[in-house]
């Protein structure tokens, strides 16, 4: 039987990636995403340019109270050999019960773009989440100009299902066109 979403932070680590519960020793690393624009260019505002003591409340929100009120789960992204080296975010969220759906995210740090990271951590959390949690529906939105992260979703097989137009708020870019793709449990197996 599948294990409930929320019924423990996820620890999710495969011969590439490791997924864990963000520390307090984050702090930089978070920083460095949070802090750039070019983390930002094509994604929501979330923590965006936060003071220290913001980020560090985050930390404590997102890996406490924030996941016990079931809201999301936002996971550090390590490689299993430098498990104390912060190279991104996980982010599942938009859990839907009854279509037994969720949506993923990810932001990576520029100075590793380009080595598979992202990639490699969508294709952990798919693997946990139909694996372990029994989801079977994954989707995320991308902005369409966003061509590198809309690769990363196709090489992990999801397919894409349309433009939404003008059909979302973004915070820090107002009212966005999105592409949504999705890969449905059938579809990986």
């Amino acid at each position: 039987m599948a294990n409930e979403l929320y019924s423990q932070f996820p620890h999710i680590e495969t011969e590439r990636i490791l997924i864990r519960r963000m520390e307090e020793g984050d702090l930089d690393a978070l920083r460095r995403i949070t802090g750039n624009d070019l983390v930002y260019r094509w994604s929501p505002h979330f923590l965006y340019h936060q003071s220290d003591k913001q980020l560090l409340s985050a930390i404590a929100n997102l890996g406490g109270q924030d996941f016990e009120k079931k809201r999301w789960i936002i996971a550090a992204v390590c490689r299993p050999e430098a498990p104390q080296q912060m190279l991104g975010t996980a982010e599942i969220f938009n859990y839907d019960r009854q279509v037994n759906m969720v949506e993923i995210g990810y932001r990576m740090d520029p100075a590793h773009w380009g080595e598979h990271i992202a990639t490699d951590a969508v294709a952990a959390l798919c693997g946990y989440l139909f694996d372990d949690i029994g989801i079977d529906r994954i989707q995320a939105f991308v902005m369409p100009e966003n061509a590198a992260s809309e690769r990363v979703l196709l090489k992990n097989g999801f397919q894409k299902e349309g433009l939404i137009r003008r059909g979302n708020v973004w915070t820090g870019h107002g009212i966005v066109d999105l592409e949504l793709l999705a890969l449905l449990r059938d579809d990986a197996l």
